[in-house]
C-alpha cells in the first residue's frame, strides 16, 4: 500500500535493518559455502604471503626463500569482458523469470477475486460463500507454499491452515491429510477443494 512506502521511504532506521536481515537471505545462503571457501583460501595466501615468508626468510639464515603465492593477472583482463557478457545475460535471464512469476501470481490473485466477487454477486448463501473465500484463500496459500523453501514456510503454512479452519469434525480428515502432505502435492488438494465448495455453491 502507499501508506506501507511512504513509512518505509521515511524511516531513518531501514538501512540497519536491511543489513541485520542481508546474512539470512537466500542468496547469501544458496553462496554462503563458495564464498566461505574462497575467503579461507584468500585469507591462507595473505597470511603466507605477508607472514609466513618474510618471517622465515628473517629467522631461517642460509635456506632458500620461500616464494610467493601469486597468480598472472593476464587472464583475468583476458576473461574479465566475458564474464561481465556472462553477468548481464544472466541477470536479465534471472529478471524475466521473476517478471514472469510475478504476471502469473498477479493473475491468478486477479482470478481469485474475480470468482469471490462473482459468488457474492450471484448467491444469497452468505457461509457458502465465506467457505468459497476460505477454499479460494487454501488454494493460494497452497501455491505460496509450493514456491517458498519447506523449512521457511512449512511451519507458517500450518499455522495459517488451523487459523482459518478451526477444527469443526467435518473436514478433519481433509485438513490432516494436505497438512500432512508434501507441497507439491497440497496445490492440487486445495484445487480439488475449491472445485468441490464452489460445485456445492446455491446460486440464484
Amino acid at each position: 500500500a502507499h501508506v506501507d512506502w511512504v513509512s518505509h521511504r521515511n524511516s531513518s532506521g531501514r538501512i540497519f535493518e536491511s543489513l541485520q536481515s542481508m546474512l539470512f537471505s537466500g542468496i547469501v545462503r544458496q553462496l554462503r559455502p563458495q564464498v566461505t571457501t574462497v575467503a579461507v583460501v584468500a585469507a591462507c595466501v595473505i597470511l603466507y604471503n605477508g607472514v609466513g615468508v618474510p618471517y622465515l626468510a628473517s629467522h631461517l639464515t642460509g635456506v632458500p626463500s620461500l616464494p610467493l603465492l601469486t597468480l598472472p593477472s593476464l587472464p583475468f583482463t583476458l576473461s574479465s569482458p566475458a564474464l561481465g557478457l556472462l553477468l548481464v545475460f544472466r541477470t536479465n535471464a534471472s529478471y524475466a523469470r521473476w517478471l514472469e512469476a510475478r504476471t502469473t501470481w498477479g493473475r491468478i490473485s486477479s482470478q481469485a477475486r474475480n470468482l469471490i466477487r462473482m459468488a457474492d454477486t450471484f448467491s444469497d448463501d452468505a457461509t457458502a460463500v465465506q467457505e468459497l473465500v476460505n477454499a479460494v484463500w487454501l488454494y493460494c496459500r497452497s501455491v505460496m507454499n509450493r514456491l517458498s523453501p519447506p523449512e521457511d514456510d512449512d511451519p507458517l503454512y500450518q499455522q495459517d491452515v488451523r487459523d482459518v479452519y478451526p477444527t469443526d469434525g467435518d473436514n478433519d480428515e481433509f485438513f490432516t491429510r494436505i497438512l500432512a502432505a508434501s507441497p507439491e502435492q497440497r496445490t492440487m488438494l486445495a484445487l480439488k477443494h475449491l472445485s468441490r465448495t464452489l460445485h456445492a455453491l446455491p446460486v440464484s
